[in-house]
């Protein structure tokens, strides 16, 4: 973070800045990233249901589980950097019996995410068209993509944990 602070302080727009500039950016930098350890945490919510015989092999840690008859809710946490191959994954192993998807979120950006395609969104429910047509397309009930929960703190509630988690 040290190096961070320098860079920062002698290459803003070519300009020199001070150490309480330099500073006062870094923790802009990391604040938008997520965290002090530079990479954003997505969470996800994957059916169990959706996987073949409910088994969970996937490379993301998993942070709580919650059963709503008939399903299986985990609230999982990926990396930034392994949330494409955590994807790729997930789409290999849905099972194809049904339709199913899943769905991650961090801040304002929503990822859906079906056996055979991926959609990019925004929790703006304006963007969600394209989503809410092919999951309409493949059977899935209007009222099932709601992608609830889409933010931490609907997580939380939904699974029942605490803030400061």
């Amino acid at each position: 973070m040290a190096n961070l602070c320098k860079l920062i302080k002698h290459t803003v727009l070519g300009a020199t800045i001070g150490p309480f500039t330099a500073l006062f950016l870094t923790i802009i930098f990391f604040g938008t990233m997520g965290g002090s350890t530079g990479r954003r945490r997505w969470l996800g919510i994957v059916i169990r249901q959706s996987l073949p015989d409910g088994q969970v092999r996937l490379p993301a840690r998993i942070v709580a589980e919650r059963r709503v008859n008939p399903w299986d809710f985990l609230l999982v946490e990926v990396d930034d950097a392994g949330l494409d191959q955590h994807i790729k994954t997930l789409q290999t192993n849905m099972v194809a019996d049904d339709e199913w998807y899943a769905h991650y979120f961090w801040q304002n950006e929503l990822k859906v995410v079906f056996r055979d395609a991926r959609f990019d969104v925004t929790l703006d429910r304006n963007t969600w068209e394209s989503v809410i047509r092919y999951g309409l397309a493949m059977g899935i009930p209007r009222e099932q993509l709601d992608f609830k929960p889409a933010t931490r703190r609907e997580a939380l509630q939904f699974f029942g944990l605490s803030a400061d988690r």
